[in-house]
């Protein structure tokens, strides 16, 4: 997703990492795993209204990136979040990032998560 973007508000670029189905979604985990070399740095997760935009853009949550540089001893950065339960996330939302490193660097995201539905 972009980089160095170092806005709390939602107001930069940002990245979709999902829209929750017509139902909603449950999400249980957010995996995040560099594809490069990564200096120290921040993921920022928002939630943000599909019908508003980034009007209606909330910060949800940071995550701290690890500078790393990877060889072939050492792993690149990784980390995983785990939402206890699953996250609840209701139609109409969808959850979007940003990344704030030094550099333009490559972060990729796995979400984990699974759409609501009813028996009819």
């Amino acid at each position: 997703f972009p980089s160095h973007d170092t806005f709390l508000d939602g107001s930069g670029t940002l990245a979709t990492l999902i829209t929750a189905s017509q139902n909603g979604s449950a999400i249980s985990s957010i995996r995040l795993k560099a594809s490069t070399e990564v200096s120290r740095g921040m993921v920022r997760l928002f939630i943000q209204n599909t019908s508003t935009g980034a009007s209606n853009t909330f910060l949800f949550k940071e995550i701290p990136v690890v500078p790393v540089d990877p060889t072939g001893t050492f792993e690149s950065f990784e980390t995983l979040v785990e939402f206890q339960d699953t996250f609840q996330l209701e139609a109409g939302y969808k959850l979007v990032a940003s990344i704030e490193t030094a550099n333009s660097q490559s972060i990729n995201c796995i979400v984990d998560a699974i759409d609501w539905t009813y028996p009819s």
